[in-house]
């Protein structure tokens, strides 16, 4: 029996180091997190697990990195030699046959704050794949759309929403977006803002999706200088491959992906900070790393992170040029939705619902804010060189579970952590939705895969096989009795055992141990929730709060 358990194990762990492997981030215009574990003979379990190159490997080529500012870079390029025309209210100079474009602008935003009402434009995806075209239409945008819509408050344009006429016969952005006739002439009815859709074919690439804004003349701007004209461009390459794949949760990081270039658009670019209604977003600089240093956000920080001495929330110094200030710090904010690099289960947080309100174009509905786990009441260490926050593990060698429990993982670092390594998800081990065969071997020895399923740290490897494999799979639960102080559960061998917070662990009947988390953490997550509402919805205590168009425990139904 015990050969046999041992036989399982060792077959279960080459799987995972033959099997290609990335974290699920595929964000914004992020390069390649290849995870690829090297093949190797199995010479012994710890050959295969533990051989030179087995971890997942970060190179500058294979990480998907959001690059927004570079968008801006090149765009500011093409600007510049048309700033004259956008800048000053000259004569109509650009050359059109059409008579009817109108010339009138002046918009206007009306009393009181009402939902933000997003117009998205789909004539530049006319060439799209009809499948491709229907998950945008259908699922994705909607998905995004519903979020902003329920997310967001604006003081509403008075009249209908026009677009500056020199578009008429030149293109928008770095995605060279058409605009529609009628929107320079009629303009858009019903519309605070519109986002212009496209995808692109670049496989030479490695981008998923940018977002931008396009610049206009004051008569065509908002006195407040709210942005009123955006884009969302995807690269067809990537988004067919995932698409087809038919893996549910690629479709969802698509959607955090695309609500994540989006906010680019609606506030948090550097484009935008230097406009909000009370003047440029307040910053300082210390030890050559941006701190937003606004009132606001200084005393939320100091408050997530029960650290007085903060001075305001860093922005990110790593990445290069395109993800360095134009995003929240990764080692300081994890799976915050805008830092630089997408992690699955990405948060809202207060503090990025925060710079929504600071720019003074919008108000937020706190009941969409998500709850934000890393790091909280960990203390000062986390702003300077230590990292010493739970979130984070110590050794390279190390197989335990992801940063939100919801796979196993490999410990390392990426591009934009400062070199802390924490628990990074195996894309064919994650506890919702495994690889056929990994699925097969953890209902065997005894975890479970699914919907409920989360990962837990045990011996029940380590014991029988190797020391250095401690994590797995099980049905697990909360129950939010006390709400600061949540229990969590997991179910082994038809019996839950419990795990309240500050509990170090719990031994089974079958005198196996398991290390409870920090159930806070654990049962706030994103996670916490079946799929993780796959995106499309807010975890709340457990249950998914699903926006306007989709329904289910899961929100994967569209109505």
């Amino acid at each position: 029996m015990k050969n046999l358990f041992k036989s399982q194990i060792t077959k279960l762990l080459c799987i995972l180091a033959v099997v290609a492997i990335s974290t699920f981030g595929v964000a914004q215009i992020y390069k390649q997190f290849n995870h690829d574990l090297i093949q190797t003979e199995t010479k012994g379990l710890e050959n295969v697990l533990f051989a030179k190159n087995v971890r997942s490997q970060y190179s500058e080529e294979e990480t998907h990195l959001c690059i927004h500012d570079k968008v801006l870079e090149k765009e500011e390029e093409m600007f510049e030699s048309k700033r004259q025309y956008f800048e000053e209210e000259v004569e109509e100079s650009f050359q059109s046959n059409d008579t009817t474009i109108s010339f009138q602008g002046n918009l206007q935003e009306g009393d009181g704050w009402k939902p933000i009402r997003i117009h998205f434009d789909y004539s530049n995806l006319m060439d799209s794949d009809a499948d491709v075209k229907n998950f945008i239409t259908k699922e994705l945008i909607p998905a995004a759309g519903d979020f902003f819509k329920e997310f967001l408050r604006v003081k509403p344009l008075k009249n209908p929403l026009k677009i500056d006429p020199y578009y008429s016969v030149n293109t928008c952005g770095l995605a060279e977006i058409k605009i529609p006739k009628d929107h320079i002439n009629q303009g858009i009815q019903d519309a605070d803002i519109v986002f212009y859709i496209k995808a692109v074919n670049n496989e030479k690439e490695n981008f998923l999706a940018y977002a931008s804004n396009c610049p206009q003349r004051h008569r065509y701007q908002l006195g407040s200088n709210r942005p009123v004209m955006g884009y969302f461009a995807m690269n067809l390459f990537y988004l067919t491959k995932h698409i087809r794949d038919k893996d549910p949760m690629r479709k969802a990081q698509w959607i955090f992906t695309t609500i994540h270039e989006m906010t680019h658009s609606l506030v948090f670019s550097p484009s935008h900070f230097k406009k909000f209604v009370d003047g440029p977003l307040s910053t300082i600089k210390q030890g050559g790393q941006t701190f937003v240093s606004h009132s606001k956000i200084k005393k939320l920080t100091q408050q997530h992170f029960n650290c007085q001495d903060a001075e305001g929330a860093p922005l990110e110094n790593e990445g290069g040029q395109g993800t360095a200030g134009a995003h929240w710090e990764r080692k300081v904010f994890g799976n915050e939705l805008m830092t630089g690099s997408s992690m699955y289960d990405s948060v809202m947080s207060s503090f990025t619902a925060s710079m929504f309100e600071i720019s003074g174009w919008y108000t937020v509905n706190q009941e969409k804010v998500g709850t934000l786990t890393w790091g909280k009441q960990q203390g000062c260490g986390i702003f300077k060189s230590q990292c010493n926050i739970n979130q984070f593990c110590p050794s390279q060698k190390q197989v335990g579970c992801s940063y939100d429990y919801s796979s196993i993982g490999a410990c390392q670092d990426d591009p934009l952590s400062d070199k802390c390594f924490f628990y990074l998800p195996y894309s064919n081990a994650h506890c919702n939705y495994p690889a056929e065969s990994i699925a097969k071997m953890i209902d065997k020895l005894g975890g479970a895969t699914g919907q409920k399923s989360r990962c837990w740290k045990t011996d029940l490897l380590n014991k029988k096989v190797h020391k250095k494999i401690d994590a797995f799979c099980f049905e697990s639960k909360c129950s939010y009795e006390n709400a600061n102080s949540p229990t969590a559960s997991f179910k082994f061998e038809g019996s839950w055992y419990d795990c309240k917070q500050g509990q170090d662990q719990v031994k089974v009947k079958s005198g196996y141990i398991f290390t409870c988390p920090d159930t806070f953490a654990f049962c706030y997550s994103q996670s916490a929730c079946p799929d993780s509402c796959f995106g499309r919805g807010v975890c709340v205590k457990g249950v998914c709060q699903c926006t306007a168009d989709f329904t289910g425990s899961n929100c994967s139904q569209v109505k």
